[in-house]
């Protein structure tokens, strides 16, 4: 099996992608955005669930959403020229910028908890669950 990016950026998405992350092993490319910037927490829960601190980190904290999807979607497509595929978890802007990364170079995207509708467009997380779910190629419930 080739490379497959996981493009996370909060502690959720650490916890909910650690079972996944041990499955795939050395094969699993993680990339972290740094959209939750606490480097100590982060590495701590790393810790806590048995899993290997991501080598690549994006520095996106502390900006806009707008930068945050621009920046970590501009900054991932180096990370994935060498993988098969792309997982991002739930509605993140980190799972936003992994997904339209992916569908940017044509690499398939597998979302996670990928389904779930608020149906109030006020929140930015509803526009990220809609736009992950139609580039994704998979949608897991």
């Amino acid at each position: 099996m080739g490379k497959v990016a996981i493009c996370f950026g909060t502690r959720p998405e650490i916890i909910k992608l650690a079972p996944l992350i041990k499955l795939l092993g050395d094969s699993a490319r993680l990339i972290h955005t740094g959209q939750h910037f606490d480097d100590g927490l982060s590495r701590r829960i790393l810790s806590d669930l048995g899993v290997q601190a991501p080598r690549i980190n994006l520095g996106v904290g502390g900006t806009s959403r707008v930068a945050q999807i621009g920046h970590a979607m501009t900054a991932a497509e180096p990370h994935l020229s060498d993988c098969e595929a792309v997982v991002v978890q739930g509605d993140t802007n980190s799972a936003l910028a992994g997904g339209l990364a992916a569908n940017a170079i044509d690499l398939p995207l597998f979302h996670v908890e990928a389904g779930l509708r608020s149906y109030d467009r006020r929140m930015p997380e509803e526009h990220n669950r809609v736009l992950i779910d139609h580039l994704a190629d998979v949608c897991w419930a």
